[in-house]
């Protein structure tokens, strides 16, 4: 996670993983069920384990967060350097110059049609790119009282949500550019840390709900009903909630949590219950989190350096954690076509792992 102070994790990235991101499989007889163990079975076997299929080198700092174009031909990744670059994901080379802000680059993401991509970071602007011209895209999106720490854009493509340093959540239009309603504030009346952000966000496959998770211990994940800012907010007490992640599955049947006792644990967002079994492996802070786009499969990625893959369906690890970061794991994003894992490190490198 980076930095520390005074004892409290400072957030280097938080956020949900780009794509349908970081995935777990795991075999049932060769036979997954849908995502939470439930309705028809799939009849495609789960993948064996990913192997490692190279490392991009070349930015000069902590890799924050990294997103595949929809066409899965491009890695974008973000940067404590300050860059935005693009990777070939055939050779692994970059693919054209990078883009730039003023200060560390937080998130990125495309836009489902691939035209645009986003990225956001501490120099407290949001920036568009048109993926063309590989020029800025209109103006900045500014409006905030601090660093941006997290994007999250909705399945459609209309709507992206910013979570801020400055406590509070602000909804986008892509069309028009401009901010939707007034900022969400996702602290509770008591919880008035003075140093707290909001650090992760995720909207479901509907894009009826936005999750947030805020930076320090015990903050409830709170879940904004989009059709009724007004009154439809429900918050998830989580013992031991962290500066971490939230992902939803692909079919929304579930909301992933990470927790400060290192495991990974699955809300039920049909039975608003959490699931008996939680996703234990991680010796220190699980940072990421995606799905797989089939849904099988989640990915976590932790401050140990390893990534971790489990099978949603069994509940259980699919082979061994994948080592070989020599720094925290801060992103995660899987291909679209769910046959290459992308993970970005501290170490200052992206890894690529294939299925």
């Amino acid at each position: 996670m980076g930095e520390r102070t005074a004892g409290k994790r400072l957030i280097t990235r938080r956020g949900v993983l780009a794509g349908g991101v970081i995935g777990v499989a795991a075999a049932a007889a060769g036979i997954a069920y849908g995502v939470g163990g439930a309705g028809t079975p799939h009849t495609r076997p789960l993948p064996s384990p990913p192997t490692a299929a190279g490392t991009i080198t070349g930015h000069t700092d902590f890799v924050l967060s990294v997103a595949f174009s929809p066409d899965g031909t491009l890695l974008a990744s973000g940067s404590a350097d300050t860059t935005v670059r693009l990777w070939n994901t055939r050779t692994l080379q970059p693919d054209g110059p990078g883009f730039g802000h003023n200060y560390w680059v937080r998130s990125v993401l495309f836009s489902p049609d691939g035209s645009t991509l986003v990225s956001a970071g501490e120099d407290r602007s949001i920036r568009l790119w048109d993926m063309r011209s590989r020029a800025p895209q209109g103006v900045k999106l500014l409006a905030h009282a601090g660093a941006v720490r997290t994007l999250a854009l909705s399945a459609d493509g209309t709507r992206l949500a910013s979570g801020h340093e400055d406590k509070t959540v602000r909804l986008w239009d892509m069309h028009s550019r401009q901010q939707i309603g007034s900022p969400l504030d996702p602290r509770g009346k008591d919880l008035l840390d003075e140093d707290d952000s909001v650090v992760s966000l995720a909207f479901s496959p509907d894009g009826a709900q936005l999750a947030t998770m805020m930076l320090f211990e015990n903050k409830p994940v709170s879940l904004w009903n989009l059709r009724d800012l007004g009154v439809g907010r429900t918050d998830i007490n989580v013992a031991g909630s962290s500066a971490g992640a939230v992902a939803y599955s692909p079919d929304g049947t579930l909301l992933a949590i990470t927790c400060a006792d290192n495991a990974v644990r699955l809300w039920n967002t049909r039975h608003n219950a959490f699931e008996d079994t939680a996703l234990t492996g991680h010796e220190k802070g699980p940072d990421a989190l995606a799905f797989s786009p089939d849904g099988r499969l989640l990915a976590s990625g932790g401050y140990d350096k390893t990534v971790r893959l489990w099978d949603v369906a069994g509940r259980k690890p699919l082979g061994p954690p994948l080592t070989g970061h020599t720094g925290p794991v801060e992103a995660g994003a899987f291909s679209p076509d769910g046959m290459l894992l992308a993970s970005g490190s501290e170490d200052k490198t992206v890894r690529l792992w294939k299925f």
